[in-house]
């Protein structure tokens, strides 16, 4: 029998259609305003619109700089034109994206999760408040789908395949690409469930901004950032420390959520504290010759306790955990006059965490667990502009060594008072991958049409093959394990009219097993060797117009991901990863902004169709746990002389947490409320103060991980240019606004 939601039908389509008529009209009426008042604010909210395609550099330059002069008059967000130019020409690709700037967003003592649920098809699964695990979804799609970049660099655990969204301080962001299929080769490769590119903040804009947070449940934040020119090169530091008690109140559920409600109370949030710090520091610099070179290193660090799940509540469990980042790049000088432009680097990421039990507490480990991850690759890529076929020709290779070894720390444990076992012997889950693409972009009758085709194939060897008996870790063998792939992408777009762009694409794509799904873990997950890729097919269309202030963007999509690995319950009560189901994504996307003059507005629409297709009869046909069908998000502001007031409301549908879809596994639909009032009587110091969850709606993604309510933060802003030694010849006044 086919599991449904209520009101699902033609009902919200008809409110989609009739909010993408009122959505253009403004954007007319928004075109006219802004044509009478030449409002500057406006054109810096969309500047995709109003700039040429970045491979005509001087007309791309000249739009930059009516832009920022436009700008300058209304608005304190500095927009570098290089960035312009990439947002420019992410906007162009025929693959759908969405562009966050998150100086613009004001992100006080919010994580990056908070900033990423208003784009349509993104949807942050959160296992607690603020700090604590957050995976993303794109499109209905697993974690390990979606994959991660920093700076280009990929992020995702080769442990568990995911990225927790926490980690990732946003103080340290300047913007972000989301990519919801396809990408161009040059922003990487793909995964079957989109891909998010995470950008820093520029070394070459000298500034130095401090804030300092405080707010509810003892919540502090401080972060410093400082760019400079050192010389010919550029440095940028940036620091951002958190803690936090997270003793916030829930509704607690004793086991007994099926059958009984009444034994339900309310308690505080225990053993939920952490403290995090971050640090990020970036060197640019030019080279002889024209090249040039980028170093960067991320450091991250974070502890605190393990409040539990459910009715596993634990009193003195705590973990601890780290991220080294080290990344080097150096771009060749242009060659072939200016057309062939190449690039090369390396980099290196290791994590660490380790989790202690000191009570022995029922349902962790009884013995001090370590794990210690690491990945390391080198890449090259190049493009070459066929200027007078109108082409774009770019090829990469890539390199990817990684490495998994977890340990339990018995002997320790004994010096505790435990049993005194030795040391059980480790094994290291290791694997080469090798990636590789090429890509052809033409463009006719004045870059208002371009199509887009490119091929990409994918490779792993690791470093086991065969079962073992249960309870073992697996050992090395000398045969080598391998999977292949090879996808390709396509796409096309056309402007067909002033301000309107119409996009359609097709993407092959996969994704690997993660170490865990492969090798398991002793005596929980059974090793399955027998593991092949996943796979995803997506199709996309849509039609854009962005114009005077104002843009809207509609889109469909259908996805079918095949052979999606599970972990299933054998007989011994132990799981194993196993290639079962087929699934079809399908939906509408909407969103729009608006800016005019002091006021300005924006959001997006989802609905989507995302289900099994497959042979088990129990769950074909029915929907994707946390999934909802349909979702909102709505944000509006206003400046009124020295104040900047916002409101934004996010809703989710009610969405089922198993993949039976059981009525009594059921989520209610969530709605959020957030409001802010930001201050500036000067133009370096601002002070702000958000509140959170108006309506204390106290509803959770994961059942047994509750999240906080209503809470308020407030957040004062130091920010200006860098002042440097007068003889320095790079000296930059304090009045002066730096571009």
């Amino acid at each position: 029998m086919q599991t449904d939601f209520p009101g699902r039908p033609a009902r919200f389509s008809r409110a989609v259609f009739r909010l993408v008529v009122l959505a253009l009209l403004c954007g007319g009426a928004a075109a006219s305003v802004h044509a009478e008042d030449g409002d500057g604010g406006a054109a810096v909210a969309h500047a995709g619109a109003a700039v040429a395609h970045a491979d005509a550099a001087a007309d791309t330059s000249k739009a930059v700089d009516r832009i920022t002069a436009g700008r300058a008059a209304t608005d304190t967000i500095d927009v570098p034109a290089s960035t312009m130019r990439a947002r420019e020409q992410a906007l162009r690709s025929p693959y759908p994206v969405t562009w966050i700037d998150f100086a613009a967003a004001n992100a006080n003592l919010h994580d990056l999760s908070d900033l990423l649920e208003s784009v349509p098809g993104v949807r942050v699964k959160r296992y607690g408040g603020l700090g604590a695990l957050a995976t993303p979804s794109v499109r209905g799609s697993g974690a390990s789908q979606v994959e991660v970049f920093l700076d280009g660099v990929p992020l995702n655990s080769a442990q568990w395949g995911i990225t927790n969204l926490s980690e990732l301080p946003v103080q340290h962001l300047d913007h972000a690409a989301i990519y919801r299929s396809g990408s161009s080769l040059a922003s990487g490769r793909i995964g079957i469930g989109g891909a998010l590119h995470l950008y820093t903040r520029r070394a070459d804009t000298p500034r130095t901004t401090f804030t300092s947070s405080a707010g509810s449940f003892d919540t502090y934040q401080n972060a410093l950032v400082h760019a400079r020119p050192v010389g010919p090169a550029q440095l940028l530091a940036s620091y951002s420390r958190t803690e936090s008690d997270g003793d916030f109140t829930y509704r607690y559920d004793p086991g007994t959520r099926f059958f009984n409600e009444d034994d339900d109370s309310e308690v505080r949030r225990e053993n939920n504290r952490f403290h995090e710090e971050g640090l990020l520091l970036k060197l640019a610099s030019p080279l002889p010759g024209g090249a040039s070179l980028h170093a960067q290193a991320d450091w991250y660090d974070r502890d605190g306790g393990i409040a539990g799940h459910g009715n596993l509540l634990f009193e003195a469990a705590s973990s601890e955990g780290s991220r080294r980042l080290a990344s080097l790049l150096v771009n060749a000088p242009p060659m072939a006059g200016g057309r062939l432009k190449s690039e090369a680097g390396g980099y290196r990421l290791a994590r660490t965490a380790r989790y202690e039990n000191p009570l022995r507490e029922t349902g962790l480990s009884s013995f001090p667990v370590n794990h210690e991850t690491e990945a390391s690759g080198v890449r090259a890529n190049s493009a070459y502009h066929w200027l007078e076929a109108g082409q774009t020709i770019h090829v990469f290779v890539e390199r990817r060594s990684e490495r998994f070894t977890p340990t339990e720390d018995r002997a320790g444990a004994a010096g505790a008072g435990g049993s005194g076992a030795a040391q059980p012997a480790t094994f290291a889950r290791e694997r080469t991958l090798h990636y590789w693409g090429a890509e052809n972009r033409a463009s006719f009758a004045g870059d208002r049409v371009s199509l887009t085709a490119s091929v990409q194939g994918q490779e792993s060897e690791d470093n086991f093959h065969g079962q073992v008996s249960f309870g073992r870790p697996p050992e090395a063998r000398a045969e080598r394990h391998r999977f292949s792939f090879t996808g390709n992408a396509f796409g096309a777009r056309w402007e067909f009219a002033p301000g309107f762009a119409a996009r359609a694409s097709r993407t092959r794509s996969a994704r690997f097993p993660t170490l865990f799904e492969l090798f398991g873990t002793s005596g929980e997950v059974v090793t399955n060797p027998a593991l092949v890729p996943e796979r995803a097919t997506s199709w996309d269309g849509g039609v854009r117009y962005a114009r005077g202030g104002f843009m809207a963007d509609l889109g469909v999509y259908h996805a079918a991901r095949d052979s999606i690995i599970y972990l299933v319950q054998n007989s011994q009560r132990a799981f194993v990863a196993q290639n079962l189901e087929r699934v079809i994504a399908k939906g509408v996307e909407f969103e729009f902004e608006w800016r005019r003059g002091r006021f300005h507005c924006g959001g997006s629409f989802l609905s989507q169709d995302v289900r099994h297709d497959g042979t088990i009869a129990r769950w074909n046909d029915r929907w994707l746990p946390y999934v909802s069908p349909r979702e909102y998000a709505l944000r509006a502001g206003v400046r009124a002389g020295a104040f900047r007031f916002g409101y934004d409301v996010l809703y989710a549908d009610t969405f089922y947490r198993d993949r039976a879809n059981s009525p009594e596994n059921r989520a209610d639909s969530r709605t959020l409320h957030n409001a802010s009032v930001r201050w500036q009587q000067w133009q370096s110091v601002a002070f702000d103060f958000d509140m959170r969850n108006l309506t204390d709606d106290t509803s959770y993604d994961v059942y047994g991980y509750p999240m906080p309510g209503r809470s308020y933060y407030m957040t004062m802003t130091l920010d200006a240019p860098t002042l440097t030694h007068s003889g320095n010849k790079n000296r930059i006044p304090w009045n002066e606004d730096t571009p």
